[in-house]
C-alpha cells in the first residue's frame, strides 16, 4: 500500500517494524527513503538557523569594484543558501520528521528520546549508538553469516534470500569477498536432503559464482517439487479388494436371475424414513453375515480356489504360512518371499543342514483353515546371484507345502530392507546391495544360485574375508581366521589369500639392511662419526650440539660438545692428534653421513694430506652409518632417563 500526496506516491510506513535496537539499519534506511520523498531529509543533517539571513544593500557593481569578482560569487552563494533554509519551514519539517521518528520506535525507545526536540539530535544519537562500534558490528554480521544453515522444513528460495541478505550485510561493512567464496560457503550450507546434489556440484571443474549457484538451486528445487507431485499422484491410486470365488459365484447367480423361493416376497421395512435390511443368518454355523451356501463348515462342500491373501498373527506362538499352496504347481527349488509368513519354511529335506526332528507337535496354519505338521527344523544357506550368502536358521521342515517360503518379517527384523518396485524386489542392508528377486505367477521369487551349510542366526549375511579384511584395517588373514574360530565374525569357509592392492600400495617399505659381518681387527682402522643436537635445548655451558667418534674395533666412544656445527672439523683434528699419540696408531678411514659439517673443504684437504680415506654414506641411507646413529640414540636415551629420574631441568 502507498500514499499519494502532491502528485507523489509515498511509501506506506504502517508495516514498518518499530525500532528496538536490533533492526536499526533496516529501520533507518526505510525512514530515510521516506524523508527524501517528502524532501525533508535535510533536517537530519542541518542545524536550525539562529538569525535572519543577512541582507546586502550594495549593488553588484559596488561589490565587484571593491572586492573583485571572486568575492561577488561567494556572497551570492551564501545568500542563496540562507534563502533555502527558511526558519518557519525548517521548524515545520523538523516537527514532521521528529513525529515520524518517535512514532516508529518501541515504547522504551520512545520514552528515552521523547524529551529531545530536534530531529537532528535524535538521528545523530541513534547513529552514534548503533553505528559507532565498527569492529563489533563487523564481527556480528560475519558471525551471523557463518552460523547460517539451511534446513529441510523451509522453502529453499526463502532461505537463499536470507543468505543473500547476510552476504549484503557483510559487504556493506567494507569487507571484500569474491562471489566464488560466497557460492562455496552457500554450498556447505545445503540441507541434509541435498547432500547428493552438493557432492555433484563439488565434482564440477568450473567454479560457480553465487548467482550461478542460486540459478542451479532454483532449477533443482523446481525439479524436486515436480517429482514429488508425480510420486504423490502415483500413491493416490486406490487398492481393490480381492473377493473369494464363492462370493463371485453368488454374484453370478444373482446376475443370471436365480432367485430364492421367497425372493419376491422380500420387502424392506421402514421406520422413521430409514430402510432396514433383514440380517442374514447361516443355519449351518449360526453366525451372521453370510448364508448357508457360503459357509465354510458346510458338509460336502467342494474345495475352492481362493486367491493368495495375507493374515495377521494374533499370538506369537502361532506359526502361519500366509500364501495358500494348494493351487500351485509343486516347486521345491525356488524360494518365495512372503511378508505374511511368521517363519521360514522348507519343503526339501536335502537343503537343510544341522537338521533336528521335532517332537512337540508344532503345526502350520494355512489361509484355507487347513494345518500342516512340522517334521523338523534346520539351517539353510542361500547363495544369491549378487555373490553374497544369505543364511536362514530355525527353518521349519514342512514337506506338505509345495513351495519354500522366506519370511519377510524375519528378514526385516535383522536389518534387511525390502523394496518392492513393479515386478521385482531388492534386498539391501545399511545401504549396500544384497540381492534381488522377480515376480513369477503372482509370487516374488528370490534369485539364488546354490545352497551351502553354515548358520547361527535367524537371517544374516555371510560376508567374504576380503570384506572383513577391509573393515578391520587390512589385517592379515591369519587374524581373520582366529576371529572366525572364536565366532566373533561370520565369514565364508574359503579365505581369499590374494594380494590386496591397497595393502601393497600403503604398506610398501624398504627391506632391512643385512647385518655387517665384517669388523675391523685393529684400533683406529675405522672411525664412525655423527653429529646430533639437543632438540632446541642449550646446555649450561652454552652448547647446542655434540659430535661422537666411535672406534669400529673396540667400540670406544668419545663425545665432544660444540656450539656450532662448523666446529666439527677442528674437533676431529683434536681427536686425531690425541688418540694417535696415545695409541701409537694412525686413523686410516673416517665414515660419516653427507652433512654439511663433514662436506667442508677444510676437512677434505686435511684427510687428503694425512692419508685418511673419508667414506660417505649413500643419500637417504643412514643405515650405512648405523654404528654412530645407534650410539647417538643410546646416548639420548641415557640422557632422558637421567633427567627424568633426577627431576632436573633439560639444560642440565
Amino acid at each position: 500500500m502507498s500514499i499519494k500526496t502532491s502528485n507523489k506516491i509515498l511509501s506506506d510506513l504502517s508495516k514498518l517494524e518499530p525500532l528496538d535496537g536490533t533492526n536499526y539499519r533496516r529501520w533507518s534506511q526505510k525512514l530515510l527513503i521516506f524523508f527524501e520523498q517528502l524532501e525533508v531529509d535535510y533536517v537530519l543533517t542541518t542545524d536550525l538557523p539562529t538569525s535572519d539571513p543577512p541582507t546586502t544593500t550594495s549593488t553588484s557593481s559596488d561589490l565587484e569594484s571593491s572586492t573583485g569578482p571572486l568575492t561577488t560569487i561567494a556572497v551570492t552563494d551564501q545568500v542563496k543558501k540562507d534563502q533555502v533554509i527558511d526558519p518557519e519551514k525548517y521548524a515545520k519539517d523538523n516537527k514532521t520528521v521528529r513525529e515520524h521518528l518517535l512514532n516508529h520506535m518501541s515504547d522504551p525507545m520512545f520514552d528515552l528520546f521523547v524529551v529531545q526536540k530536534s530531529a537532528k539530535d535524535i538521528w545523530s544519537t541513534l547513529k552514534s549508538r548503533y553505528e559507532g562500534d565498527d569492529a563489533g558490528r563487523k564481527k556480528y554480521v560475519v558471525g551471523k553469516w557463518l552460523q547460517f544453515q539451511m534446513t529441510d522444513d523451509k522453502p529453499v528460495v526463502e532461505q537463499i534470500h536470507e543468505y543473500e541478505n547476510l552476504v549484503a550485510n557483510v559487504l556493506s561493512e567494507g569487507m571484500k569477498m569474491c562471489e566464488i567464496l560466497q557460492a562455496n560457503v552457500l554450498l556447505e550450507k545445503f540441507p541434509p536432503s541435498w547432500n547428493d546434489y552438493r557432492n555433484h556440484l563439488k565434482h564440477k571443474k568450473k567454479d560457480l559464482k553465487l548467482q550461478e549457484l542460486i540459478s542451479h538451486m532454483c532449477t533443482e528445487e523446481a525439479n524436486r517439487l515436480k517429482d514429488k507431485l508425480a510420486s504423490k499422484n502415483l500413491n493416490s491410486v486406490n487398492a481393490n479388494l480381492v473377493e473369494s470365488s464363492f462370493v463371485n459365484r453368488d454374484r453370478t447367480k444373482q446376475e443370471k436371475g436365480h432367485k430364492g423361493k421367497n425372493s419376491e416376497k422380500r420387502q424392506f421395512k421402514t421406520t422413521g424414513g430409514q430402510i432396514k435390511k433383514k440380517k442374514l443368518v447361516c443355519y449351518v454355523c449360526g453366525k451372521e453375515g453370510h448364508q448357508s451356501y457360503q459357509c465354510n463348515q458346510r458338509k460336502g462342500r467342494p474345495s475352492q480356489k481362493p486367491t493368495s491373501q495375507a493374515h495377521l498373527a494374533e499370538q506369537d506362538s502361532e506359526i502361519i504360512a500366509a500364501i495358500v499352496e494348494t493351487n500351485l504347481i509343486e516347486n521345491k527349488t525356488d524360494w518365495i518371499l512372503d511378508t505374511g509368513a511368521s517363519r521360514h519354511f522348507c519343503t526339501n529335506r536335502e537343503l537343510l543342514h544341522d537338521y533336528e526332528d521335532t517332537a512337540d507337535g508344532e503345526c502350520v496354519f494355512m489361509e484355507n483353515l487347513a494345518t500342516a505338521g512340522v517334521i523338523g527344523k534346520g539351517n539353510v544357506i542361500l547363495k544369491l546371484t549378487s555373490g553374497k550368502t544369505l543364511s536362514l536358521s530355525n527353518v521349519l521342515y514342512v514337506p506338505s507345502l509345495c513351495r519354500n517360503l522366506v519370511s519377510g518379517s524375519l528378514l526385516n527384523r535383522v536389518g534387511l530392507k525390502i523394496v518392492l518396485e513393479g515386478d521385482k524386489f531388492v534386498l539391501t542392508k545399511n545401504g549396500d546391495f544384497v540381492g534381488k528377486g522377480y515376480l513369477s505367477n503372482g509370487l516374488f521369487v528370490l534369485n539364488t544360485i546354490s545352497m551351502n551349510a553354515n548358520a547361527s542366526s535367524s537371517a544374516y549375511l555371510i560376508e567374504s574375508a576380503n570384506l572383513w579384511h577391509g573393515r578391520l584395517g587390512h589385517v592379515n588373514f591369519a587374524s581373520i581366521r582366529k576371529l572366525k574360530d572364536l565366532r566373533l565374525i561370520n565369514t565364508s569357509k574359503t579365505h581369499e589369500t590374494g594380494k590386496c592392492p591397497v595393502c601393497i600400495e600403503s604398506k610398501f617399505h624398504k627391506k632391512p639392511f643385512k647385518p655387517v659381518e665384517y669388523r675391523t681387527t685393529e684400533l683406529l682402522e675405522l672411525i664412525h662419526s655423527d653429529l646430533a643436537d639437543f632438540r632446541t635445548t642449550t646446555s649450561r655451558g652454552g652448547k647446542n650440539y655434540y659430535v661422537s667418534f666411535v672406534d669400529d674395533y673396540s667400540r670406544f666412544t668419545k663425545i665432544y660438545l660444540i656450539k656450532t656445527k662448523n666446529e666439527a672439523v677442528s674437533i676431529f683434528v683434536k681427536f686425531k692428534a690425541e688418540y694417535e699419540n696415545q695409541l701409537g696408531k694412525r686413523i686410516k678411514r673416517l665414515r660419516s653421513d653427507r652433512g654439511g659439517e663433514y662436506s667442508d673443504k677444510t676437512l677434505k684437504e686435511f684427510c687428503e694430506s694425512n692419508g685418511i680415506i673419508h667414506e660417505f654414506t649413500a643419500p637417504y641411507s643412514p643405515q650405512q652409518n648405523g654404528i654412530a646413529e645407534r650410539k647417538n640414540r643410546t646416548l639420548k636415551e641415557m640422557m632422558n632417563v637421567m633427567l627424568l629420574s633426577s627431576g632436573l631441568s633439560d639444560n642440565m
